[in-house]
């Protein structure tokens, strides 16, 4: 071959134009000599194998994008990737500027992971306070019991048979046995009594014959209701001096009922 021809010493240059040249065509198709730092490295992928498919993900892992993993190390709590929800202190995974963050742990009285308690009473004590259940006790000390003061200061359930029995002396009506309706202006009718401290209404008020006949009959009255006492007549006929039988039930502003029968004397002139 002459000197002029174009060939000439071009058979044996490397691919990079260089005489007798060491470079060569790598995996990735790029002319380099073997030792280059960057020889087989420009078609690598981020996980150093040589065309492969890993890139970093959004998280800056490197990964083949079909992973399982691919850009969830950095999602939160809440799967957002980059995203700032955390969980809080109750386990839940929310915004730290949620209203609801720390809250759903805390206890009634608003303290995080708390100790307090509603009690059986509705109010919120930590179970070991004096206090707690004790709100809501009767009078005998029973949680949420039946127990009441009674009229006569003695704490019993209503369905005792003593409820309001231990006074029942210092609460009396008084009836007399006999009157004498003459117009005088005195004892002119049957009618009960009570002392000044003692504030009661009759519940039924009921005057027969000895014989049994009902002769007079009111009901639900106060005791100064004048016109509804026994005046000594039947049917507008005035009867004659004579015993007469009574039945009288007073109920007292405290609750008590007591019932009063028997016989009265009627003198007529």
């Amino acid at each position: 071959m002459i000197p002029a021809d174009p060939n000439f010493n071009q058979n044996c240059t490397d691919c990079a134009g260089v005489v007798n040249g060491n470079s060569i065509l790598d995996s990735c198709g790029v002319c380099l000599i073997p030792a280059d730092p960057n020889f087989n490295q420009s078609c690598t992928d981020c996980a150093g194998v040589v065309n492969g498919n890993s890139v970093l993900d959004s998280c800056g892992i490197c990964l083949i994008p079909t992973d399982p993993n691919f850009d969830q190390s950095c999602t939160d709590c809440a799967g957002v990737v980059n995203g700032n929800s955390v969980l809080d202190s109750c386990d839940v995974c929310l915004l730290p500027n949620d209203p609801n963050f720390n809250q759903s742990c805390t206890d009634c009285a608003g303290v995080i992971n708390g100790n307090a308690i509603l009690d059986s009473c509705g109010v919120c004590l930590i179970s070991t306070d004096p206090n707690f259940n004790q709100s809501c006790t009767d009078c005998a000390g029973v949680v949420n019991g039946n127990s009441e003061i009674d009229s006569c200061g003695i704490c019993l359930m209503s369905t005792d048979p003593n409820f309001n029995q231990s006074c029942l002396e210092t609460i009396e009506a008084f009836i007399p046995n006999a009157f004498s309706p003459n117009n005088d202006g005195i004892n002119d009718d049957f009618r009960a009594y009570t002392n000044e401290n003692t504030e009661a209404k009759i519940n039924r008020y009921l005057i027969f014959s000895r014989w049994g006949e009902l002769l007079y009959e009111r009901n639900t009255f106060q005791f100064s209701d004048n016109d509804q006492w026994w005046d000594g007549t039947f049917n507008g006929k005035k009867m004659q001096t004579g015993v007469y039988v009574f039945y009288i039930e007073v109920e007292f502003t405290n609750g008590i009922i007591k019932k009063y029968q028997g016989d009265l004397f009627l003198q007529a002139h």
